[in-house]
C-alpha cells in the first residue's frame, strides 16, 4: 500500500515538472528533484535519531509532517495539467495553465 502511493507519487510530480520545463533545463532540473526524493527518505533515519536523542517522539512526529504542508498549499495553487485538459478536449483551461505558468517562470508566450 505505502510503498505504491509514494511511487505514484513521485511519477506524477515528475511528469507534471517536466511539462513546464525548458527541453535545456529539464535534464538539470530532473537530476536534482531524483537527488532531493532519493536522499530524503534516508534523511529520516538521521533526523529520527537526532530528535529521540534530544526531544522526544512528539517532536519527531512534527518534523516528519512539517513537508506536508508546502506541498498541501501548492495542492490548491498550482494549475492543472494543460496536457490532461487537451485529452479532456478543454483547450481553454489548457491555454489559461499554460500562460499562468508562463507568467510565473517570467516568459512571454508567442501571441495566438
Amino acid at each position: 500500500g505505502t510503498g505504491a502511493c509514494i511511487g505514484i507519487n513521485f511519477n506524477c510530480i515528475l511528469c507534471y515538472a517536466t511539462e513546464f520545463s525548458e527541453s535545456k533545463d529539464r535534464l538539470i532540473g530532473m537530476t536534482i528533484f531524483n537527488i532531493v526524493c532519493s536522499a530524503s527518505p534516508a534523511s529520516v533515519y538521521f533526523l529520527a535519531w537526532l530528535i529521540l536523542n534530544y526531544g522526544g517522539w512528539r517532536w519527531l512526529i512534527i518534523a516528519i509532517s512539517l513537508p506536508i504542508v508546502p506541498a498541501l498549499v501548492l495542492t490548491f495553487l498550482l494549475p492543472g495539467s494543460p496536457r490532461y485538459f487537451l485529452v479532456i478536449g478543454q483547450k481553454d483551461k489548457a491555454l489559461q495553465a499554460t500562460r499562468f505558468m508562463a507568467k510565473l517562470n517570467r516568459r512571454h508566450l508567442p501571441s495566438d
